[in-house]
């Protein structure tokens, strides 16, 4: 009787392991999710997140709450939720300013290193935010040939405005400089839409800037699209050719919006968690504010995420590398 009942005892221990993932994946969420973000509020990315926040505490039936926590280029949000507990509570909402370039660009020398690609576990791209090359109205650039045109005969006189050294958006210029052989002065702004806003009044001839920051101003005529860095062409201007149209071997630096949560995340939390952020991404209210905002939705799965997050880390390291770009100290 003694060994029936052990073996009994055995079987149901066995049994409750087996069952115990499942089980937490069916319950959980069972008390409110924390989202940190990277982006200062009302930033586009911010807004962008809230959208995918607020349908998401619909579906799961808990709060939702967002935290901005700007700082050190991405990474003060990223420690903080690499440091918390990988239960699916603590999310955040990054870029590839922390998980892309700051791997290739900053050196850590905090007493706390930082490494994305291990202390973090990525979830789901929301989706990508492209890059349009916009110029000046008064007719002197009427096309992206036309700028490498005129690059080309007056070597360094170009003004090329973008969001600072180091961004995706330099990144693109110093791609398309590698390609063609062409150079033009670049100048750095705190943000891509100051540089549109001196486009528009003609103090620079050409900005770099994401589409929905944009959009104001290319809707009031006031700066004209000649291309844009992504991979396909944008149903909001179809007839704006391409970079890559034109230079079949440019490749556009990533510029998108991602979830990420701890490493060593449970494998049914991670699931339970991608399928709801899918969910809250591609409801058509949802959909339709993310397409507003300028960005192109994508909800792929965690492993192509990974991927494509190294595949990029691989192509910003060639650009730093061929354009020698130097390596910073971060925190």
């Amino acid at each position: 009787m003694n060994h029936f009942k052990h073996a009994v005892v055995c079987a149901l221990t066995v049994g409750a392991v087996l069952l115990a993932p499942a089980g937490r994946a069916q319950t959980f969420p069972s008390k409110p999710i924390r989202i940190l973000n990277e982006f200062s509020a009302g930033a586009g990315g911010d807004i962008i997140t809230r959208v995918i926040a607020s349908k998401l505490a619909e579906i799961v039936q808990q709060p939702v709450i967002i935290e901005n926590r700007p700082g050190a280029g991405g990474a003060l949000a990223g420690r903080m939720v690499a440091q918390s507990a990988p239960d699916g509570y603590t999310l955040l909402a990054s870029t590839p300013n922390s998980q892309v370039l700051r791997i290739v660009l900053v050196k850590d020398t905090s007493s706390n290193p930082y490494n994305p690609q291990k202390d973090l576990t990525p979830i789901m791209m929301i989706g990508e935010t492209p890059i349009v090359v916009l110029a000046r109205t008064d007719g002197r650039l009427k096309s992206f040939k036309d700028l490498i045109e005129l690059a080309r005969r007056n070597p360094g006189t170009l003004s090329v405005g973008h969001s600072g050294f180091g961004t995706t958006f330099h990144l693109d210029g110093e791609q398309v400089k590698l390609l063609t052989g062409v150079t033009w002065l670049d100048v750095p702004y705190k943000g891509g839409l100051p540089a549109t806003q001196d486009v528009a009044t003609g103090q620079i001839d050409i900005s770099l800037a994401i589409v929905g920051s944009a959009m104001p101003l290319l809707s009031a005529g006031r700066v004209r699209p000649i291309a844009v860095m992504a991979a396909s062409r944008l149903a909001a201007m179809p007839d704006v050719l391409t970079v890559s149209e034109l230079l079949p071997d440019f490749r556009p630096v990533p510029n998108w919006i991602g979830i990420f949560g701890p490493a060593n995340m449970p494998q049914p939390i991670l699931e339970r968690l991608h399928a709801d952020l899918v969910k809250a991404t591609i409801a058509p209210d949802s959909r339709a504010k993310i397409i507003d905002g300028g960005m192109t939705v994508v909800a792929n799965s965690p492993a192509e995420f990974a991927a494509l997050i190294r595949n990029d880390v691989e192509l910003v390291g060639r650009i730093v590398k061929a354009a020698n770009i130097q390596i910073t100290e971060g925190q």
